[in-house]
Formats: C-alpha cells, structure tokens, sequence
C-alpha cells in the first residue's frame, strides 16, 4: 500500500482514538423558555397524548 495513504490511515485512526477518550460533554447555561401556549396547554402525558391524537386527525384530514 502506499506509504502516503497508510500514514493518512493511521493518523485518523489516532485522531479517532483520541477524540473517543476525551469526548467532552457538551454543557452550557441556556435556559429553555416553556412560557409558550403549547408547554403552558400540555402539562401531563394526557395532554399530549390528546394533542397528538388531533394532529393527527387533522394531517389525514387534509391529505
């Protein structure tokens, strides 16, 4: 194999490795506002499962 392509091999190889062992988390501070009409409306599996129900309905009704 050429010698060119299997050192291109090996270094990805090695950068594959060593994001593996040092895959970081991702944290961050960002807040998710629930104050919208559909997160104040849907409060329990209930809920969702009634809104879902009727979007469907609605998505066959149209089609």
């Amino acid at each position: 194999m050429n010698s060119k392509i299997q050192k291109k091999i090996d270094e990805i190889k090695r950068q594959s490795a060593q994001s593996k062992a040092f895959s970081a988390a991702v944290t961050s501070n960002v807040t998710i506002s629930t104050n919208d009409a559909l997160s104040i409306s849907i409060r329990s599996k209930k809920d969702a499962d009634t809104f879902m129900s009727e979007v469907k309905a609605i998505s066959k009704s149209k089609s």
